[in-house]
């Protein structure tokens, strides 16, 4: 990466808070269908290509495309990465308006990659942290 580059992480992060702009709300196929375009076409990359993607993003992906299953997050603990948590932020932005949604929908939105109730629970408790900070 040169310098001023951002990550995979990123770029998932800014499919995430696309789609919540766009759709106005959390449209998790809609969600999946940008981090297909991200990972296939480089939509929201730094260089116009996926040029780094975890293995369990790219097995979610490939259950997405043969089953269009928006929760396609592998469920095994042995895959419960930090991907989903490193995208998370727009989710409580979105909902800064409800404590229960921004948990809710920060714990469904890490279904959609990273299924493992540990990654599911860490997303549902970093939204409300960072919900949180916004009262402040």
């Amino acid at each position: 990466m040169k310098v001023g580059e951002w990550t995979d992480d990123t770029s998932m992060m800014y499919c995430l808070a696309h789609s919540l702009v766009r759709t106005k709300t959390c449209d998790f196929k809609d969600q999946m269908d940008l981090y297909t375009r991200w990972w296939q076409d480089g939509v929201f990359s730094v260089n116009g290509k996926c040029f780094d993607i975890g293995l369990t993003v790219v097995s979610a992906l490939q259950r997405y495309e043969k089953t269009g299953e928006p929760f396609s997050g592998d469920t095994d603990p042995m895959s419960a990465g930090n991907g989903s948590l490193m995208r998370l932020a727009p989710i409580p932005i979105r909902y800064y308006d409800s404590f229960i949604d921004a948990v809710e929908y920060g714990g469904l939105s890490s279904k959609t990659t990273h299924g493992a109730t540990e990654a599911v629970d860490a997303c549902r408790y970093f939204s409300g942290l960072i919900w949180g900070a916004f009262m402040e």
